[in-house]
């Protein structure tokens, strides 16, 4: 540890001894408070015992006592489904509450319940709470909350794509944006535990980005994100927070779920819509089978209904809406590895993930609680679905390919010390491993490593003289002067001496020219004396050739009588017939023989290539003419001139973009071992918290572009040390931290949160050697930053249906670590831009005010109004380092959003429940890249200061949720017919206005003399809707719970636009062509069509796509 860490250690003792108890981030569950009365005299009653149950009535091992006022508070409450049962004494009846939902971070309350005394022993009272609007007086920021039930019904098959249902929520080229924050901005937490990939940075949970882990659907049991303010608990964020709680095993039964989706159908009709998807989910939980044998051997301690499991296994495997099969030809389809699960193997697609869980729960006493808690997440992937990389089109096999898997382990302890505080500690430990390699055809699912491609200059290449698409060897012959080849360092040809006479070494003429034709010229690298294809140039730029091509017709010669037998016409013996007869072989009367080789003349025998009846002569083999035969190197149908931007089959691209070179080679991990403890005390008014958390970082990364090519830069040391035109290699250490305070204090009707973190990085060691290596002068590393952030918010419940919030607070969050410590190791002064190890903090200050009103006991209306503002966000700069310019990262740029959100939602009620929601939004600032400034020196364009739309500004947002459900044994009328019943449907409609994209200097009808930055993001793309379906139908049979499932995204199959010109810059603004010319006569451009290439599939979001499925429950 960090010596200055102890100063940490030392301060977070002190503040616990004076709060005298505390929670945090950790502590994501809810608290059940109320009073308990004598019925008829409306007295407080002192030690009623108040026990919380599950939903089947079995203990959920927690509860309280009414205190002198009849008050109980119970803490620390999971979130989920339950039922409080209430009892005094024999003589009074128990009263039973059903259909109690908690919250996390949030607390239940059951009022005043009053007991009467039982006219008969066992009386009991059931009062149902049920599910209604309410107002959430002690919420004080804007959060969502979706529970298990509801994630079950929602047309969603990841955490992903339950974002990307939430308003305030974009997306934008696969990256989650939360109210107009960069996509890095977020923190996720899974059982308290962080799973963002802080080297890299990410804001996806599985399924279209590798760096955040994810769980399957099915084992959420709450899905929790906060757009607003939140508290000091939740750091290293600026945008928001989205926290998952994941079930537990119960002690007294056990439970057992599987369910299968596809949208592989017998049906050429529904498989139009396929993306070659299945998904399996298997789910076993229950009282916990060995430890009751273990612990009383070993231990003397019983087990017996303190301990449960629960375990879960996940399957995804799809090709996408961006299958490299469906859009290469037949000749070159990607072929897949298999993996095998349980003893069967599975066929891999182009996207496969595997979720895995096994969490241990105890519960020693009533007062304290352990989890032990692994989850496993891998990933294996072709860029297709996530970044499809376009020119691989017709060679998918050396596309580049992903694996990426995630580990964590955790160990929890919840302790209640009294009624009123508890504390939670928790060891846990992230790892995670991406490495991302070239494909290999040979090697389907793991891609080929850098060691097995021969050096750039060791590649062979030859020229095609005959245009038949391979090097062809000299014609054999026989070696009749052997000294004069011996000499030579190999057989030598020597060809006719008119001279001496000599007729030339005797050959096989292959070709029926008449002269020898030796080897096509080649460059040979090894000097063996002939061209080795396993040495050939592999980079997609130098193959990007012109599909062979027969150039003209072909002349088939006259006929002669073949005397010797040999093939070949030989004046002095074979015979060649030229009369005014019908034995006559002069076919152009010319009165010589004219063969295949000859010039063509009128009466020569031809074959007529393209049917025109007339012969057409080569051209040189620079143009190809219709009907002329090509070798369809790709299998695609069509002739092929090269430069096309396809990738020639079983090459790879040599340079992708401007900022990475291919093929390339990655593989980075980071292992974070965290400590974390918490504590939580209700003394009076106030709930008091305050905690700790610790991250031992180890970070690793060795990232290696154009593996081909020899490296000469700055050694470091790493994996393939000798590859890479550059280099990004390195390991570091730093220590991460925070501690913060918290104070929830109850005055009278005011809710406040009241919050202080700071938050701590210490430097890793070593890098005092990278500034002697890359000679940066008196530049020192800071050996640590810190930041202090005071938060607030407040809830004022102006009446029992409505109420007042407001959120104010300071927010800090770390760069992605590879802007610190990113080396570009091929020259000293590097390439692209470098990381700096000064890097500070980003900031955003966050506003909030919104109105909760409570239209009815099912109608709740929520009107919100947000402001946010950035500062120190990553850009890069020049800086000058002695003799060279170096540009790194520096913290520059700045940004604002502004907006406000409406709501208008059904809860409970029969039948019909859903949401109406809608955000205005503007999303400015400086820029939308950490590397923009780069690429705007790199295309020689001025370096913008100014504010501008950002990438990902959506300013209109509508979504709409309708979910139809009719309950076990209900039949509802419909136009006088009986409904059947226990089943459920679910619509959720899309809307957003268009994103922003700039028009580029050719752009057609604006004038050619505006410059770039007036320019930037000043046009939109059309706006897109999308309809998502889901229809479930229960049964039981046999005392199994079946449900079979229809699943319908993008029900009208309507065409999104997600992108036009591959990128954010188009000059044209159309899907398909960037081809444009100058029109003479306006002065303007306009728009010609474009090539094949432009027609990006990527410029589309997913098109329809219908799943069928089943589930068992049991």
């Amino acid at each position: 540890m960090h010596k200055s860490a102890r100063f940490i250690v030392v301060l977070f003792v002190l503040t616990g001894g004076w709060f005298g108890a505390s929670d945090s981030a950790l502590a994501a569950n809810g608290q059940i408070a109320g009073q308990v009365m004598e019925k008829k005299t409306k007295e407080p009653i002192f030690g009623a015992r108040v026990r919380v149950l599950l939903p089947d009535g079995t203990s959920a091992k927690i509860g309280a006592v009414s205190d002198e006022k009849g008050n109980f508070l119970i803490l620390n409450v999971p979130p989920g489904d339950y039922q409080i049962e209430i009892s005094y004494g024999l003589t009074y009846a128990k009263q039973l509450i059903k259909d109690v939902k908690v919250n996390s971070d949030d607390k239940f309350e059951t009022g005043v319940v009053t007991l009467a005394e039982q006219a008969f022993e066992g009386d009991t009272v059931v009062v149902t709470a049920g599910r209604k609007a309410e107002i959430r007086k002690f919420e004080t920021t804007s959060k969502v909350k979706v529970d298990a039930g509801d994630i079950e019904k929602l047309p969603i098959r990841n955490v992903t794509e339950l974002l990307k249902v939430q308003v305030g929520v974009t997306v934008k080229d696969g990256q989650i944006h939360i109210r107009g924050g960069r996509h890095d901005e977020t923190v996720f937490i899974i059982d308290g535990v962080e799973v963002r990939n802080i080297l890299t940075g990410s804001s996806n949970l599985g399924a279209e980005n590798s760096s955040n882990m994810s769980v399957g659907t099915n084992s959420i049991q709450e899905f929790t994100l906060i757009k607003g303010g939140f508290g000091a608990e939740y750091g290293n964020a600026t945008s928001g927070v989205v926290s998952i709680s994941t079930k537990e095993g119960s002690t007294d039964r056990t439970r057992f779920h599987v369910e299968y989706f596809t949208d592989r159908f017998a049906s050429p009709t529904f498989n139009k819509y396929s993306f070659n998807s299945d998904q399996v989910q298997f789910n076993l939980s229950g009282p916990e089978p060995f430890l009751g044998w273990i612990f009383p051997k070993f231990l003397k301690w019983n087990t017996e209904g303190k301990a449960a499991y629960f375990a879960s296994v996940a399957m995804d495997k799809t090709d996408t809406h961006l299958s490299y099969n469906k859009l290469a030809s037949s000749l070159t389809q990607k072929k897949f590895a298999t993996t095998s699960v349980l003893g069967f193997e599975v066929p891999d697609r182009s996207q496969n993930t595997y979720n895995t869980q096994l969490k241990f729960t105890i519960r020693p006493s009533g007062l304290l609680k352990l989890n032990v808690d692994w989850k496993g997440e891998y990933l294996r992937y072709n860029f297709v679905g996530r970044n499809l990389q376009w020119s691989y089109r017709y060679s998918p096999a050396t596309a580049q390919v992903v694996n990426d898997q995630t580990n964590t382990f955790s160990l929890s302890a919840e302790h209640t010390l009294s009624k009123n505080t508890f504390y939670r500690a928790l060891i846990s430990h992230y790892d995670k491993v991406y490495v991302e390699r070239p494909g290999d055809p040979y090697n389907p699912a793991h891609g080929k490593n850098p060691d097995l491609f021969n050096f750039d200059d060791q590649s062979e290449s030859y020229t095609d003289v005959n245009n038949n698409d391979r090097w062809d060897d000299g014609e054999p012959f026989v070696d009749v002067f052997v000294e004069d080849s011996t000499a030579s360092g190999g057989p030598l040809y020597t060809p006719p001496n008119p001279t001496t006479g000599f007729a030339g070494d005797p050959f096989q003429d292959l070709n029926g020219n008449g002269v020898y034709d030796g080897p096509e010229p080649f460059i040979d690298r090894n000097n063996n004396d002939r061209y080795d294809p396993g040495l050939a140039d592999i980079t997609g730029t130098d193959t990007d050739i012109p599909e062979r091509f027969v150039d003209g017709d072909v002349t088939l010669g006259e006929s002669f009588i073949d005397m010797d037998k040999n093939g070949v016409f030989d004046p002095a013996i074979d015979r060649f017939i030229t009369c005014n007869c019908p034995e006559n072989q002069d076919l152009n009367f010319n009165s010589q023989f004219d063969g295949p080789s000859s010039p063509y003349t009128v009466g020569l025998p031809y074959r007529d290539l393209n049917g025109n009846g007339v012969y057409d002569p080569p051209n040189g083999a620079v143009v190809r003419e219709d009907g002329e035969p090509f070798i369809d190197r790709n299998g695609n149908g069509l002739y092929d001139p090269g430069n096309n931007g396809f990738v020639e089959p079983g090459t790879y691209v040599s340079s992708a973009n401007s900022t990475r070179f291919l093929p390339a080679y990655q593989k980075h991990g980071v292992t974070q071992t965290t400590f974390k403890f918490d504590l939580n005390s209700q003394v009076s008014t106030h709930y008091l918290s305050t905690g700790l958390q610790l991250d031992l970082t180890k970070l690793m990364m060795n990232d290696i572009q154009a593996v081909q090519v020899r490296y000469a830069g700055i050694p470091d040391f790493q994996e393939f040390p000798d590859r890479g035109i550059t280099r990004d290699s390195y390991v570091r250490r730093p220590l991460i931290g925070d501690v913060y305070f918290g104070d929830r204090v109850e005055y009278g009707q005011l809710i406040a949160n009241l919050s202080l973190r700071y938050d701590f990085f210490f430097q890793s060691t070593g890098l005092n050697a990278v500034r002697a290596a890359e000679i940066l002068g008196d530049k020192q590393p800071d050996p640590v930053k810190n930041k202090i952030s005071p938060r607030m918010g407040f809830s004022y419940p102006i009446s029992e249906r409505a109420k007042l919030f407001f959120n104010y607070g300071h927010y800090f969050q770390l760069p992605n670590l590879n802007n610190f410590y990113r080396r570009s190791n091929n020259v000293t002064a590097g390439f692209g831009t470098v990381g700096n190890f000064n890097l500070d903090y980003t900031k955003k200050i966050k506003y909030e005010f919104g109105s909760e009103i409570l239209l009815s006991s099912n109608y709740r209306a929520v009107l919100t109004g947000f402001y946010n503002d950035d500062f120190g966000l990553v850009n890069s700069l020049v800086n000058r380092y002695g003799s060279y310019n170096r540009d790194e990262y520096v913290n520059t740029d700045y940004g604002r959003t502004r907006g406000f959100e409406a709501e208008l939602s059904k809860v409970g009620g029969s039948y019909f429940q859903g949401y109406l929601d809608y955000q205005f939004s503007i999303a400015l600032g400086k820029s939308s890249s950490e590397i923009s400034n780069f690429l705007d020196r790199l295309a020689g364009n001025e370096i913008n200061i100014q504010e501008f739309p950002l990438d990902w500004d959506q300013t209109h947002q509508i979504t709409v949720n309708l979910n139809v459900n009719v309950p076990n044994g209900d039949h509802p009328q419909l136009f006088g017919l009986r409904m059947p019943d226990n089943w459920n449907m679910n619509f959720i409609w899309q809307y957003g206005s268009g994103f922003p994209y700039t028009p580029s200097n050719v752009y057609p009808g604006l004038p050619a003399t505006r410059t770039d930055l007036s320019r930037r993001n000043s046009l939109r793309l059309p706006p897109n809707s999308r309809v998502d379906f889901r229809f479930q139908k229960s049964f039981r049979v046999w005392r199994q719970d079946y449900t079979f499932q229809l699943w319908i995204n993008n029900l009208f199959d309507r065409q999104n636009v997600a992108n036009v010109g591959g990128g954010n810059t188009s000059n044209t603004g159309r899907t398909n062509t960037e081809m444009v010319r100058l029109d003479p006569v306006t002065g303007y451009y306009v728009a010609l069509p474009g090539t094949p290439v432009q027609d990006d599939p990527r410029n589309f979001e997913t098109g329809r796509n219908i799943k069928m499925g089943i589930s068992i429950d049991f």
